[in-house]
């Protein structure tokens, strides 16, 4: 780690805390090297800082800086994604929390980390936040298929997201459309990214040739066909409009992003859930959360038992936490219109599924390696499959063709 960097990480914790205390000084700064953040560096900071009453009081922070390579920043669009994130902390989560108050709702639903300190110098974007490891938070475990008790769980929570964009568009219309413009677009529909995805799945469907049995060719050639008919299904999901039952979406909710407590030492039962990286944070149908986490986080076996069990503890959860805001959510969004918007969404986040599908089942740090060195796009993010990743690509395809997705 340089001294610049030091100096910066110095710096933005002095501005972060200043308004709250006297003098704050950085004791110690290791870079979070295991960390699974591709559009970010991360460091774990520790800060002594002292108030007006000269008490000290010791804190924990993660310290998120954006990258600083021009090409990589270009190509993925860093300013964009920093300012995604930082509306989401400062603006958007504190109307949330502010609702539920107006509500007298107890206790408050608000799985957000604690933010301190943010900034959007060009080549400089970053975010201070509470280090949640040191609240006693585990991050999910990406790389396996997870368990039933918490993919219950992350549904449960997920309705209550949800509710909390409907019961505000119901009952306070105009502040839901402020918070609504400031994050309208997916990340995925800009079109240099989506061909970006298209791109990776191409290559993934390459390397996938000569993995299928005879039994599921069909299925590749299913996503072949898909993949041929890609432009024209872009072009179709832009005239889509989700206005009527559109929702604010995490836009990357799986378990690489999902920090949870647990109240047990085998952690089988979570009890708190904390949501980070809210990057890809945009307004569309609540599908668009519920088919990322479920065809990321579980295989098919999973899903052949338990998909209509997520489903159905989404939306009852969503109707209830709904229902204590003081909305109906039959009248918000019917169960019909969930499953209908499932349908419709589903071949487009495909392409954003796949990749991710494929890099979570990869060694961290050849993915790093690649966006270090590479500098084509697409090259840079298409992982080198294994038997892990093929299976789960088979099986999400598969699982497609047999909801009537493809």
């Amino acid at each position: 780690m340089s001294d610049m960097v030091k100096k910066e990480i110095s710096d933005l914790i002095n501005k972060s805390f200043k308004k709250q205390y006297v003098s704050t000084s950085t004791l110690d700064i290791l870079p979070l090297l295991n960390s699974h953040n591709i559009f970010g560096n991360l460091y774990s900071v520790k800060v002594e800082s002292t108030n007006i009453k000269n008490k000290q009081t010791l804190l924990n922070v993660i310290v998120k800086l954006a990258p600083k390579e021009k090409q990589y920043r270009n190509n993925v669009f860093i300013r964009c994604l920093y300012e995604n994130e930082i509306c989401m902390y400062n603006n958007i989560i504190p109307e949330f929390v502010n609702f539920q108050q107006e509500k007298n709702i107890e206790p408050l639903f608000q799985p957000f980390a604690k933010i301190y300190g943010s900034s959007l110098e060009e080549f400089g974007e970053s975010l201070v936040l509470e280090d949640l490891v040191k609240q006693g938070y585990s991050l999910g475990s990406y790389k396996e298929p997870v368990k039933y008790s918490v993919a219950i769980f992350v549904m449960e929570e997920l309705g209550k997201l949800h509710a909390l964009s409907y019961a505000i568009r119901d009952q306070k219309p105009t502040v839901f459309n402020k918070l609504k413009n400031q994050c309208s677009m997916s990340y995925f529909l800009r079109p240099e990214i989506f061909n970006n995805i298209l791109g990776i799945t191409k290559n993934l469907s390459e390397q996938l040739i000569n993995t299928f049995s005879t039994e599921h060719a069909f299925a590749l050639a299913t996503l072949k066909e898909s993949i041929t008919n890609a432009s024209e299904l872009f072009s179709d999901i832009l005239k889509v409009s989700f206005e009527e039952y559109g929702v604010l979406n995490h836009g990357d909710h799986q378990l690489r992003n999902l920090f949870f407590q647990y109240e047990d030492l085998h952690f089988e039962k979570p009890t708190k859930l904390c949501i980070i990286d809210w990057q890809l944070a945009h307004f569309t149908s609540p599908a668009w959360d519920l088919l990322y986490f479920i065809y990321i986080s579980t295989d098919k076996n999973f899903r052949d038992h338990y998909y209509k069990d997520l489903l159905q503890t989404y939306y009852n959860s969503l109707s209830n936490y709904t229902n204590k805001l003081g909305a109906d959510v039959n009248k918000i969004i019917p169960f019909e219109i969930l499953l209908s918007d499932l349908k419709t969404l589903a071949p487009f986040i495909l392409y954003a599924i796949l990749p991710l599908i494929s890099q979570n089942s990869q060694d961290l740090e050849s993915l790093r390696f690649n966006i270090a060195y590479e500098k084509d796009t697409v090259k840079m993010f298409t992982p080198s499959i294994n038997s892990a990743c093929i299976l789960r690509i088979q099986e999400t395809i598969l699982d497609y063709i047999k909801h009537g997705y493809l």
